[in-house]
């Protein structure tokens, strides 16, 4: 353990003594943690964050497709412009990162409905945690002012013609659904290294650097020193009355790709001919399989590894334009596709379209005829 967890360690035990050594709680004679000693901690690691270069770098590489394991041979058009259709997506996402210095699970939670481009400003107030979408980390909303290079990537996302209404995600799947982060984090990576900026990994703390790294300006002495931006503490370099003296500053740096449309036009049907929103499943030559006389199906071993699937995981399989799509489910919303769950929902979309439904102007309104209607106490 090292020598800075030993001290909040020390620190929580000292407190909890403390409140036990009161008169009114358990009055303790004397606090043992008292009589030890701090660890003297190891000096701040020198900071690094990425260039105005290095992310354009990073995001040419990810819009031209160097992250992807395979080269494409043998897909169709289609899936080529869909490929294409995701890696510009990445790219887009990369560099609203660096400039905003947003959370991962705060970009995959993020709606359209919380992007405000004329006022130049986006309200963070959900984020993804364990594939659970709810409050943000420190469970308050905040509004985050965009510098010019990230009002570009979301005016370019926005250009999309699909996908942007106020529900939908900004960054999205394929099918409008919210992207997986283990998946974003592999695709990052990949395009890190295929970009040689290997310094700084998908994290708050990078984000956060390289957003004040690309909204300051340029200072005189090594950007590897920590003095320019006033702490060796992240967080002390990135508060936001000081970014916002300089968020205007960053107009030299939005080298944005212009005269391409960013995403495909698309009629009719919202959904692809083709669906694999991992990565990895994209990146795995097509295989056969052949369908038992009884109706399983044995996935090649190369497919499941490249979608993580093993014994006993539950997947969904749906029939989809012609086509059948087998998709994974994580263990903790496996409770939804149980038959019973299933049952319930078919029973509810029945409801609402034959209009059996109530419709409420409060929460105080739903909560009192929730009461009205339950049992009483005495059984009646």
């Amino acid at each position: 353990m090292s020598a800075r967890s030993v001290n909040k360690h020390r620190q929580i035990l000292a407190a909890m003594f403390a409140y036990a050594c009161r008169d009114d709680t358990h009055a303790l004679a004397v606090n043992p943690v008292r009589g030890t000693s701090k660890r003297r901690e190891m000096p701040a690691a020198v900071l690094d964050f990425y260039e105005p270069e290095e992310t354009e770098a990073l995001a040419r590489a990810a819009a031209a497709g160097a992250h992807r394991g395979s080269p494409g041979y043998g897909i169709d058009a289609d899936e080529f412009e869909w490929r294409g259709w995701e890696d510009r997506q990445d790219a887009e996402l990369y560099r609203f990162a660096a400039y905003t210095g947003m959370r991962l699970g705060e970009l995959l939670a993020l709606r359209w409905g919380d992007v405000d481009l004329n006022a130049r400003r986006v309200i963070v107030h959900r984020a993804v945690s364990a594939n659970i979408e709810g409050p943000t980390k420190s469970w308050q909303a905040r509004a985050l002012p965009l510098a010019d290079p990230a009002a570009s990537a979301l005016a370019r996302l926005a250009d999309r013609g699909d996908y942007t209404s106020r529900d939908d995600y900004v960054f999205c799947s394929r099918l409008g659904r919210r992207l997986d982060p283990s998946a974003v984090r592999r695709r990052y990576k990949r395009a890190r290294d295929a970009a040689a900026c290997d310094r700084c990994a998908f994290t708050r703390c990078d984000m956060q650097r390289a957003r004040w790294s690309l909204a300051r300006p340029a200072p005189t002495s090594s950007r590897r020193s920590s003095g320019t931006r006033g702490s060796a503490r992240p967080s002390a370099t990135c508060t936001r009355s000081r970014a916002r003296r300089t968020w205007r500053s960053s107009t030299e740096h939005s080298p944005a790709p212009t005269g391409q449309r960013l995403y495909r036009p698309r009629n009719g049907d919202r959904r692809p001919a083709q669906t694999c929103e991992n990565d990895d499943m994209t990146s795995v030559k097509k295989q056969t399989a052949t369908l038992d006389q009884d109706g399983p199906l044995s996935i090649p071993t190369d497919i499941r590894e490249a979608a993580h699937l093993k014994e006993g995981d539950t997947v969904l399989v749906e029939a989809a334009n012609g086509g059948v799509v087998i998709r994974p489910i994580d263990a903790d919303q496996a409770w939804f596709w149980t038959p019973e769950w299933q049952e319930g929902e078919r029973e509810a979309d029945a409801d609402r379209a034959a209009g059996r439904t109530l419709h409420f102007k409060s929460t105080e309104d739903f909560l009192a005829h929730l009461e009205s209607i339950a049992p009483s106490s005495n059984g009646d």
